[in-house]
């Protein structure tokens, strides 16, 4: 199942589900009537609430939609200066509803229903209701009319639909809290994950670091010239695999603009006309009276703006605002362009522009041959002196021992830039990891967790593994020599202490161990599924964003 679940969230699925959910929110609610976040309604005005869908009985609106997105983002996304954060949170309240909703059909299905006397309890409850904090008045009690301001001005719905939302929301809660509650840690597990976490070593390594060894090595320019004359093909492709990186400066423009935020969907009518009136300023002192640019940004735009005179910094396109990049593409140094977006009213000026540059081939030949000479050089030196120092770890009682030897017996330079370190007793503790793969041990791929975070080292799945169940005072040297984050490691167990069950302080895993192995395994089954009714989120774990696509599907 577990090898399933990773190949899923491996796979396009999840971006391909969002892009999904994005088309289907553009559709349903591009109209600004109709949007959340992007609507012109005055400050309590009521908006039509449209049948969005009718799915097994339930009738699924607008305003749903509105409604979830309303409570966690409120007005702060009109200030959104730059790029797609507004269509993100959409995208995120529309995964949110339809979860909702979906789970609510399943509690009805299990014979599951929300009495009046819940229904208060819920609304009123200040750990399950995140709205709760606006219900209450100055005394901090219950207070009516703020329970319908709040509703009716900031989610902008009414009170019924608030509470008809709830109640659904209040089935799904049921649904997934029965559901959490039916996760079991068996004992077995418990033992495994108690000996991991209580069973400490300490290794001894050598660190063979390529950039400190280039020092080591010498390269001649006949040695240059042959290798270019033998190894074209290594040159191209080493060329084409850092061309972007190395060897390409990409097109970067600098702009000033005048920005004026758009007031947000709760503002009063006095408010959006005070913009717009400085919207019509604007443009009159730019393009009619030919006042610059800069003076104008300076006096209209927010003050962390204004500072710089709208002056922003040198960038590449793609990390402008979209709405900017469209209106710069292909024009001259310069230009002045005004933009109406969705969350501003800009007037941008086209400061300079350096068009990309790619450095050729023919320019880097050389430089390219000679680094690969270096890094062919330096990967032969360690592959011997590890095979040396290994080899003499195993005749020896410490790394400590081998590397003396090792220096004592051979004349090469780069041995006196070595030494010997300790990690320190450290465990795999397994954060992040399931907790039946802790006990095991067998499935150490799943993309790299803090469990095998090896202290001075780096993190090595197969480094950690292979300490834990390999190495021993009988047998303390791997067979390999490990490469963690590009730094080949020769290591060597220096100490190795477990549990032992006539000790009467470690009798084996206690109630606290239980209660925090059965949340770790609700978590990872489960995931996140409370930010569902709390804070939209991208995610909730593999388990609840496969009902997602099964029920899209």
């Amino acid at each position: 199942m577990l090898e399933r679940v990773r190949g899923w969230l491996q796979s396009e699925a999840t971006q391909i589900l969002i892009a999904l959910l994005t088309v289907i929110f553009m559709v349903y609610f591009g109209m600004p009537q109709q949007s959340c976040g992007g609507g012109g309604m005055r400050k309590g005005q009521q908006q039509p609430n449209a049948l969005l869908s009718d799915v097994a009985g339930t009738s699924i609106y607008v305003n749903d939609l509105n409604l979830i997105y309303n409570r966690a983002f409120g007005g702060d996304d009109r200030n959104d200066d730059e790029g797609n954060q507004r269509e993100q949170r959409q995208a995120r309240s529309l995964r949110s509803m339809v979860l909702i909703h979906l789970f609510a059909d399943r509690a009805r299905d299990m014979g599951l229903r929300v009495s009046d006397e819940e229904f208060k309890d819920y609304i009123k409850d200040p750990h399950r209701n995140m709205e709760y904090r606006y219900f209450y008045g100055r005394s901090g009690e219950w207070n009516g009319p703020y329970y319908k301001a709040y509703v009716q001005n900031q989610l902008q719905v009414t009170i019924p639909e608030y509470e008809r939302f709830k109640r659904q929301e209040l089935l799904a809660r049921k649904y997934l809290v029965l559901q959490s509650s039916q996760v079991a840690v068996p004992p077995y597990e418990l033992e495994h994950d108690y000996k991991i976490a209580n069973t400490n070593l300490n290794l001894e390594f050598v660190a063979f670091d390529r950039d400190s060894l280039q020092e080591y090595v010498s390269v001649s320019d006949e040695d240059i010239e042959s290798f270019m004359e033998n190894n074209a093909e290594q040159i191209q492709t080493y060329y084409d695999d850092n061309k972007k990186e190395k060897y390409t400066e990409p097109e970067r423009v600098r702009v000033r603009r005048v920005f004026i935020t758009k007031p947000g969907q709760s503002a009063s009518k006095d408010e959006r006309k005070k913009a717009q009136s400085k919207w019509k300023e604007a443009k009159r002192r730019v393009l009619e009276d030919d006042e610059a640019l800069a003076s104008v940004a300076a006096e209209i735009n927010p003050s962390f703006s204004a500072k710089k005179k709208g002056l922003m910094d040198w960038t590449t396109p793609n990390n402008l605002d979209q709405n900017i990049a469209k209106a710069i593409e292909g024009k001259d140094t310069g230009t002045v362009e005004t933009i109406d977006a969705q969350h501003a009213y800009m007037i941008v000026k086209l400061e300079d522009r350096k068009t990309a540059k790619e450095t050729p081939l023919s320019e880097v030949r050389g430089e390219i041959a000679e680094t690969l000479l270096r890094q062919n050089q330096v990967d032969q030196l360690i592959d011997s002196a590890t095979k040396q120092l290994q080899k003499a770890s195993r005749s020896t009682d410490s790394l400590s021992a081998a590397l003396d030897q090792v220096k004592k017996n051979s004349d090469k330079q780069i041995w006196k830039g070595l030494s010997v370190k300790e990690t320190g007793d450290f465990t795999l503790e397994g954060q992040n990891v399931p907790s039946q793969l802790q006990g095991q041990l067998s499935g150490m791929n799943l993309g790299g967790g803090s469990w095998a975070n090896i202290p001075k080292i780096g993190t090595s799945e197969s480094l950690a593994a292979t300490a834990y169940r390999e190495l021993s005072s009988d047998q303390p040297v791997p067979d390999q020599v490990f490469e963690v984050e590009g730094t080949p490691y020769v290591v060597r167990l220096k100490s190795r202490s477990e549990p032992s069950s006539k000790d009467d302080k470690n009798k084996g895993p206690g109630i606290e161990s239980i209660v925090q192995q059965r949340n770790e395994k609700r978590s990872e089954l489960l995931g996140q599924w409370q930010g569902i009714f709390q804070m939209p989120q991208e995610s909730y774990g593999p388990w609840i964003e496969k009902q997602l696509e099964k029920a899209i599907d």
